[in-house]
């Protein structure tokens, strides 16, 4: 009912994406609507839908596996090359063995736990209600009975599964090296990672959200969502399965027929171009990097900073939810929003005023009327402050929520930030340390030595590659950060774009920055410092 009061508003252009879309939403509530709903507690289902460590560990499974496998060595490589079906022969046979441990690994892990779970329950009488049952499933767009949706799930693990070792197949077998191999994987897991917990809910963001590794299946026909264009919107699972179905089938085809004649590809060729033109620095990158095993290092450092939570504050007293009232109220505005909002404080005193006049003196209504008068005080303080400021030459003042900003400087934020400034610090110090290790192992620094500039150019050259890595790595450390900051305090453009001494907490700062770049200032000296500890 109450989409269909939308789609009749002026709010909801007709015949546009969000009208079409609507319509889908309501079709589909209307199915769930009559889905019937028993008594009984599926206590299995919820359970075992709830679980999502059995995925992550498949998925580790199929990697390690695939990885065993390996490239062939260049004698087998002749031997496999004698003809043309020996070739297609080897791949397939592979490619079944990938098959064949995706099915063992779904059955283990999801087939045996089911069965545990009903048998430990005894509630398999409730494989026949609908998935609706389980609470946590209550909005789901799939139809369907307990029993079936398990075996969807089954199904949806086995083809994402599949595809993985299919991709992780060609990787393995186009990548020579396996030092570039595990980088590789490695930054694909990371960038997942990413996409998985940090994108934006626009369009493009909603499928690298959804076809991703660290989406469990289960979530997917769980919760309700739609995406689409125009007038054709699908629900997202149905998206997910559809796009892996296409995975599937062209990464069979290209797997299949995959040659090994490197001088014939073109990933190839780019990368002998690379490695003639910047052998040098790839190589000092490959010694701190891997060889030194600095690149476990860094991705374990990253997967403890993208862990780490931050959450947006805690108790807050009846005053400061009623200053909250006003900062939302006004959006920044200390001119004519906030003389509007003094005007209805005045009201509102006077109307309680006025009925306490006429009932009488009430504890009620006095303690009504004290509340508004601070409050009013409390906001034309503010608004004076921000008045003399601007007097002052102050530009892009706006009213700011204190209580947000302390929290962000000075509690939880500050929590945060303190930690992950002292990760930064500890992987800086930890690449810095191991710089030269190679040589010294290798008892390469007494060839380096023979020449005048040998040892300088030698102390140079790594000491540019090592400060690239300790850049990259502050950087990406302190975008997590401003990343994370700005989603958990959800703040707005006008807060990053307003003066920093519009708060109270930097009202004698010396600098009229606004907040956005008083991060970025932030993020310049965390840089520097970084840069100075590395030396």
């Amino acid at each position: 009912e109450n989409i269909n009061n939308h789609l009749g508003t002026s709010l909801v252009e007709s015949k546009s994406e969000d009208y079409y879309k609507l319509l889908k939403t309501r079709y589909d509530l209307l199915k769930i609507k009559e889905v019937k709903i028993q008594q009984t507690k599926t206590k299995s289902f919820s359970e075992f839908s709830n679980f999502t460590l059995n995925d992550k560990i498949s998925i580790i499974i199929i990697v390690m596996f695939v990885l065993f496998i390996g490239r062939p060595e260049e004698d087998f490589l002749d031997l496999i090359s004698t003809t043309k079906k020996s070739k297609r022969q080897y791949n397939i046979n592979n490619i079944f063995a990938i098959f064949l441990l995706v099915i063992v690994s779904v059955i283990m892990n999801f087939g045996l736990l089911i069965m545990y779970s009903f048998l430990k329950n005894k509630d398999i009488k409730t494989l026949m209600y609908a998935v609706q049952n389980a609470y946590s499933w209550c909005l789901s767009g799939s139809i369907t009975s307990i029993r079936n949706e398990l075996i969807l799930i089954c199904l949806g693990e086995i083809l994402k599964l599949y595809v993985i070792g299919l991709l992780m197949y060609l990787l393995i077998n186009v990548l020579k090296s396996r030092s570039l191999k595990l980088l590789v994987i490695s930054m694909a897991l990371v960038i997942e990672f990413i996409f998985y917990n940090f994108v934006n809910t626009n369009k493009i963001s909603t499928i690298l959200k959804t076809v991703n590794i660290f989406k469990p299946v289960s979530d997917l026909y769980k919760d309700y969502g739609l995406i689409g264009i125009g007038k054709y919107w699908i629900e997202i699972y149905e998206f997910y399965n559809y796009s892996l179905i296409f995975l599937m089938i062209t990464l069979l085809l290209i797997s299949i027929n995959f040659h090994y004649e490197y001088k014939k590809m073109v990933l190839s060729n780019v990368k002998n171009k690379l490695n003639c033109t910047y052998n040098c620095i790839l190589l000092e990158f490959k010694k701190i990097l891997i060889m030194q095993n600095n690149l476990s290092f860094i991705l374990m450092i990253i997967v403890i900073v993208l862990s780490i939570n931050l959450t947006s504050g805690g108790y807050i007293s009846e005053e400061d939810l009623e200053i909250k009232q006003y900062y939302k109220a006004v959006n920044g505005d200390y001119e004519e929003k906030t003389d509007n909002f003094i005007n209805e404080c005045d009201a509102a005193i006077a109307i309680y005023e006025e009925i306490k006049e006429e009932i009488g003196g009430s504890g009620d209504f006095i303690s009504d009327i004290s509340r508004y008068k601070k409050l009013k005080e409390r906001v034309e303080r503010i608004q004076e402050r921000l008045k003399n400021l601007s007097d002052e030459g102050m530009i892009n003042l706006k009213v700011l929520d204190e209580i947000k900003f302390n929290n962000i400087f000075n509690a939880n934020g500050n929590t945060y930030t303190t930690i992950l400034m002292i990760i930064n610090l500890i992987a800086i110090a930890f690449i810095s340390v191991g710089s030269n290790t190679f040589e010294k192992r290798n008892e390469t620094k007494y060839l380096i030595r023979t020449t005048r500039k040998g040892k300088s150019q030698f102390l140079i050259k790594t000491y540019i590659i090592k400060l690239a890595i300790i850049i990259l790595l502050t950087i990406g450390i302190n975008l997590i950060w401003y990343e994370t900051i700005t989603k958990t305090y959800a703040l707005k453009d006008y807060e990053l774009s307003a003066s920093i001494r519009s708060l109270t907490l930097f009202e004698s700062f010396g600098f009229d920055i606004s907040v956005r770049n008083m991060f970025i200032s932030m993020v310049i000296l965390r840089l520097l410092i970084g840069i100075l500890l590395s030396i």
